[in-house]
């Protein structure tokens, strides 16, 4: 959750410019940390410990509504 306000909060404008095409802040912010972050954070632990822990699709639930959770802290207090 933590991580997800951050990433929002780092940038000014509600905008971000990407290849130029301009992207709200928010949207970027499900992409990023609540798609990409939730499944990525699941690969990397599998490859950190070696294969010691396995492969949970609950953790990625868990992980994309806490993140979803910061974006949301985020979107209110902006506005």
């Amino acid at each position: 959750m933590w991580e997800s306000w951050l990433f929002l909060k780092m940038f000014a404008q509600d905008s971000v410019a990407v290849r130029r095409m301009q992207v709200n802040k928010y949207v970027l912010g499900v992409i990023v940390c609540s798609l990409g972050a939730s499944v990525m954070s699941e690969f990397a632990q599998s490859v950190v410990s070696r294969g010691q822990r396995v492969f949970d699709v609950n953790d990625i639930v868990c992980n994309f509504w806490g993140s979803l959770l910061g974006v949301g802290v985020a979107f209110y207090q902006d506005h």
